[in-house]
Formats: C-alpha cells, structure tokens, sequence
C-alpha cells in the first residue's frame, strides 16, 4: 500500500481503491465513494465524509471503525435489522430498512444525490433538510 502511494505521489496517478477496511481506504486516498446497495449514498473528500459524514450509512461505517487509540474509543451503535437483498433492493432509499433516522418519505422517494458543500455530495433526504436548515 505505501507502494502505491509512493507511485500516486510521484507519478500523479488516479486509482479506483475498493474496500471495506477504512484504515486502508484512509491511507491511501483522497476522495470517496460509500455505497449501499449499489448506489452512492456519499462522496467527497476523505477528511470531510470521515469528520463530518451527512448519510447515516456513512456516519455508521465511520463509527465502526476500530480506532487504534483507547481513549478515544466508542462504543458505536450497532446497525438494526437485515440486510435487503441487492437483486431486489427496497423502493425509496435502500438503506431505510437499517436507517436510524428514515422518514415515511425515505421510504418510498428515492432521495437526490445533492451537494451540502462544494465537492461533497450525499443521497440524504434529512441530510438535505439539515443542509438547508444550517445555510438559512
């Protein structure tokens, strides 16, 4: 992994890194993607989606974390119910059915993929209603 860091760095490169341990997507990249079920929930830049995450699915992958330092250990709170199937996912957003904070709308609207901040985008029907309550 430094490797390919190295090699990003010196050569300006472009890489399409996959995967579930965050430490590692930490380390070697800028931006991200989170997906749910095949679909974006949020993107942006790693500080900003790891430090200040606007979809729920973000905000739980971050908090399951494991932090290597024990004070700042949490306890996160486990995400509820099963996973939907991904040949046939959920009408509205895919991820109401575990979804801390879904809304009657969040379960039959399928929500916009919106811009809360330049370059930092999340598919997030309360994420754009917290969104537009802070900019009023």
């Amino acid at each position: 992994m430094n490797l390919l860091v190295r090699l990003r760095e010196r050569l300006n490169l472009t890489y399409l890194f996959i995967s579930h341990d965050l430490a590692m997507v930490r380390h070697i990249s800028d931006r991200v993607l989170a997906l749910y079920l095949g679909k974006v929930a949020e993107a942006g830049p790693w500080r900003e989606v790891s430090d200040e995450p606007r979809h729920p699915y973000a905000r739980s992958l971050r908090d399951a974390g494991l932090v290597p330092d024990p004070s700042r250990r949490t306890t996160a709170p486990v995400l509820r119910g099963e996973v939907p199937s991904a040949d046939r996912p959920p009408a509205g957003c895919r991820f109401h059915p575990r979804c801390p904070v879904a809304e009657d709308r969040c379960r039959t609207t399928e929500p916009a993929l919106l811009e809360p901040r330049p370059g930092h985008q999340a598919a997030c029907h309360v994420a754009a209603d917290e969104a537009t309550v802070s900019s009023a």
